[in-house]
């Protein structure tokens, strides 16, 4: 995949819709701390006494004695997801985003054969999942990394691919689950072999796997992304393939008939030349993830990896697989009325992620935890997450950044209001002015969450 340099309208652009996520995030988080002060406030007021009265005396009715249940929240709707909104979901996600974005960019600067535009999806396949990881990589390579291409040819050389990172999203949070991985990060000192084991089965693994609807796209798009090589170890590569093809076709051709025998061929050669190429790149990808999560976000990993105290290991229900459904549907009515795309001839290609959306939601929706399990998890989740972060939160110096983060979106909304009052082109210089603002906003935001996180489990191991 040829990326070209970032431009400035690019990124702006990016951090403009970075910026509407943190204004959203910082939104509800002022109308939460105003209704848990409000409802504190109404609980602590004193209860005026009663005048004595005669009360005669009546049997009292029997009550059964049962185990205390999570109250439910009476004063916003109930959500239906397996995760927290606000603690979750509107952390991580978001988080993973802009985490495939950097390094996009970073990538893009230097000129490296990495891509690292899927270092964000595994962060988020590793804590919450193989569905949201596969949202995660929806959204990156569909709208972020799709906008911040800077040249023309973005639809051919960013919007396709994102079936292979949905495909990595959801490879890696099934490896997730396994009890090995639990055993890995747990462990105090890993050895060597169990690193190995690790960059084996989410690298090597998720690149061999990663090769297949990555060589499909490239025979439905018809192109061709030859190797960044020497010339002459180029020239001495292509000679070996040519040998190979050949000789792999006559062997074939009994059997298969010349058409389909070239088919197999040409497709085993392009899996075996994107395996080669992804081998770096997911590798690299999925060990700097699991540095994020190790230390950037120590409390996420205690409760959506290890389970908590309890144990209570993060299941999914319906809602996930209905949800990355709902934002694939956008995306495939692209890829049916776009002739780039060719939806007549390739239309099995781009119709796959239905069989696994469609078997995921009937498996959990019968087979998955009810609403009722995946509400409570949720809620004991987020009674640790208070008790672990509400002392930091009541101190000086989060309150002063909280405060200020206030001031700036009231600043920078009362600068762009001004704006038509004394610039010609005041759209694109507001557009600009708040792409720059909310991007950094969003950046020192989940920064802010991962240092309350670590502050947090240093206090709790002293």
């Amino acid at each position: 995949m040829d990326y070209m340099s970032l431009t400035t309208d690019n990124l702006t652009l990016v951090g403009f819709i970075g910026g509407m996520i943190v204004m959203t995030l910082t939104i509800m988080d002022y109308l939460i701390k105003f209704h848990d002060r409000f409802k504190e406030g109404k609980e602590a007021q004193p209860e005026k006494p009663d005048r004595p009265r005669k009360r005669r005396e009546e049997p009292k009715p029997e009550v059964s004695v049962s185990m205390p249940k999570v109250k439910r929240p009476d004063w916003r709707f109930r959500p239906a997801l397996p995760f927290l909104l606000y603690r979750e979901l509107l952390i991580i996600i978001p988080a993973g985003v802009l985490l495939n974005y950097l390094g996009l960019m970073l990538s893009l600067r230097f000129h490296s054969i990495l891509y690292l535009d899927m270092t964000g999806t595994a962060m988020v396949a590793f804590l919450l999942g193989p569905w949201w990881g596969a949202v995660t990589a929806l959204l990156s390579s569909s709208l972020v990394n799709w906008l911040a291409y800077p040249g023309e040819g973005a639809e051919a050389a960013i919007f396709p691919w994102v079936l292979v990172n949905m495909t990595g999203g959801f490879l890696w949070g099934m490896l997730a689950h396994q009890t090995r991985f639990r055993k890995y990060l747990r462990t105090a000192h890993t050895s060597s072999m169990s690193h190995i084991w690790f960059l084996s089965m989410f690298g090597v693994l998720g690149a061999a796997i990663m090769s297949l609807p990555g060589s499909a796209l490239q025979m439905a798009l018809g192109q061709h992304q030859a190797l960044a090589l020497d010339q002459e170890l180029r020239s001495i590569l292509e000679q070996t393939m040519t040998h190979w093809e050949a000789g792999m076709e006559h062997s074939l051709n009994p059997f298969l008939g010349a058409a389909w025998a070239s088919t197999v061929v040409s497709g085993t050669l392009s899996v075996l030349e994107h395996f080669f190429r992804y081998l770096p790149d997911k590798t690299v990808s999925v060990a700097i993830a699991m540095i994020v999560v190790k230390y950037g976000f120590p409390l996420f990993e205690e409760e959506l990896i290890h389970g908590g105290p309890t144990k209570d290991y993060r299941q999914d229900n319906h809602t996930s697989p209905l949800l990355l459904g709902i934002l694939y549907t956008p995306v495939y009515l692209a890829f049916m009325t776009v002739d780039l795309y060719e939806f007549v001839d390739n239309w099995i290609l781009w119709s796959s992620p239905w069989v696994l959306i469609v078997a995921g939601y009937v498996y959990l929706k019968y087979f998955g935890p009810t609403d009722d399990d995946a509400f409570d998890a949720a809620m004991l989740r987020a009674a640790r997450y208070s008790l672990a972060l509400k002392p930091l939160e009541r101190e000086p110096a989060h309150n002063f950044c909280r405060r200020l983060t206030l001031a700036i979106l009231i600043a920078s909304a009362a600068f762009v209001i001004c704006l038509p009052l004394v610039l010609r082109n005041f759209s694109d210089v507001a557009l600009n002015f708040l792409c720059v603002v909310y991007g950094f906003l969003l950046a020192v935001h989940v920064v802010h969450v991962a240092i309350a996180q670590n502050i947090s489990a240093a206090r709790a191991d002293e």
